[in-house]
């Protein structure tokens, strides 16, 4: 135990001490913060998101600027800053006097022109390149404006319009009393998103495989392999490096969490601007507490007190097996390009997981998709998603994690045989030949 514990901190302190491993938080810790902070650093270096312009109209059609304004100045309530200074001034100038006025790239002029085919047309015009916040409030805001002159040219009464433009009135019935709309909708909708929630745990087991291959054939590669197995057993060596792996890749997701959290901190201390107006902030959370509301109705957070702890046993299962299949297969190859191509078929089994979970919402009641959530590996991703949706239940769940633990306790008889023959071979030839022999006790 001595040792065990001996070459796990050894192992854990290697990599965070690691010159690498410093240089690349701190790129990340600058990253993260220049992420949450991008719009200040903009402003620092010249830019500006609540400088004040002028829209100068010229209407030669004698309607259009009425319209314009209305329609521009709902845009502008919404989308920019209330200490923006935003004017729209109507003018009837000559459009070439109007371009010597323009003294900054944030002015614009638009002149509106009759047109017998399209009702109406405008040209935008500023010094310089402008602003796609600005300009797409524009264009909308010219749109709705031909839309609103056509409507008065034409003899279609506007009531009757918006019932023509209307979407039809679908009404869902379900037979099954158990189900409604609101629930089938939003199971859907979480069959895709749940998939998205388990992408951070892919991509830690995608780095974990990565790792492990890497220090067991540094260790090979240098000759030490021979020096800590003359002192530890092959069964120490392995769980150490399996224990120490894990620690840091969770150790490393945490260090990104606070990254994140700092330049959150930064921002709310420095108040900087943000190109979303707080408005359209608002916005979005109200649509998001309606969609709370139409999920909490559909049951779905019921379903988490069960599907969460079934979705950690699994996750924590399927690490132990991914990084033992990782740590057997790196000792049976002798260097790095050997170790990428005996780690394709896990590589491969991972990434058909993750798909499959993406696209589980298209297997609605399939046996094949319910076959493949007991696959081990397999399962870590899939079965909590379709548990979630109610594809699986949970007794099929339970089954899932059983079978896991089998293939694991499987796993381990034949992958320490493999393992301690492969650590002292340094032959590079019939890799899988050697290791299927070595599984079998020859």
């Amino acid at each position: 135990m001595k040792k065990f514990l001996y070459l796990t901190s050894y192992s854990v302190n290697k990599k965070i001490r690691s010159k690498s491993f410093i240089i690349t938080n701190i790129v990340l810790c600058l990253l993260f913060l220049l992420i949450t902070n991008l719009d200040t650093l903009i402003s620092f270096f010249g830019g500006d998101f609540t400088e004040d312009f002028d829209i100068l109209l010229v209407d030669n059609t004698g309607e259009a600027s009425d319209v314009f304004v209305d329609y521009f100045e709902k845009y502008r309530d919404l989308i920019f800053e209330s200490k923006n200074e935003i004017n729209v001034i109507i003018k009837y100038d000559d459009v070439d006097s109007l371009k010597k006025e323009i003294e900054t790239n944030k002015n614009v002029i638009i002149v509106f022109d009759n047109n017998e085919d399209e009702y109406l047309t405008a040209d935008v015009i500023t010094k310089g390149y402008i602003n796609p916040t600005v300009y797409q409030p524009i264009v909308d805001s010219i749109n709705k404006t031909k839309y609103q002159i056509a409507l008065n040219k034409s003899d279609i009464d506007q009531e009757e319009l918006d019932r023509i433009k209307e979407d039809a009135k679908i009404n869902r019935i379900i037979l099954d009393e158990n189900k409604t709309a609101s629930a089938e909708t939003v199971n859907t909708m979480v069959g895709v998103l749940f998939p998205i929630v388990l992408l951070p745990f892919f991509l830690l087991i995608l780095f974990l495989i990565q790792i492990i291959g890497g220090e067991i054939n540094e260790e090979k590669t240098t000759r030490s392999m021979e020096i800590i197995i003359s002192n530890v057993s092959a069964k120490t060596h392995l769980f150490s490096h399996l224990i120490a792996d894990n620690i840091f890749i969770f150790f490393q997701m945490f260090l990104l969490g606070i990254y994140g959290a700092i330049g959150g901190l930064i921002k709310s201390i420095t108040g900087s601007s943000n190109i979303i107006s707080s408005s359209i902030a608002e916005e979005l959370t109200g649509t998001t507490q309606d969609l709370f509301t139409v999920i909490e109705n559909s049951g779905i957070i019921d379903k988490l007190a069960y599907v969460i702890p079934i979705a950690v046993i699994l996750l924590v299962l399927s690490f132990f097996s991914y990084s033992f299949l990782a740590a057997v297969l790196a000792s049976m190859s002798t260097n790095l390009e050997d170790y990428q191509q005996v780690q394709t078929p896990i590589m491969m089994i991972l990434l058909a997981g993750f798909y499959l979970s993406l696209m589980s919402s298209l297997f609605e009641g399939s046996i094949f998709i319910k076959v493949l959530s007991f696959i081990p590996l397999i399962s870590c991703l899939l079965s909590p998603t379709l548990l979630i949706v109610g594809q699986v239940s949970i007794i099929e769940s339970i089954i899932s994690i059983i079978i896991m633990i089998i293939f694991i306790v499987i796993t381990y008889i034949y992958g320490m045989r493999i393992y301690r023959v492969g650590i002292l071979n340094y032959s590079g030839n019939k890799i899988w030949k050697r290791m299927f022999k070595a599984a079998r006790g020859r």
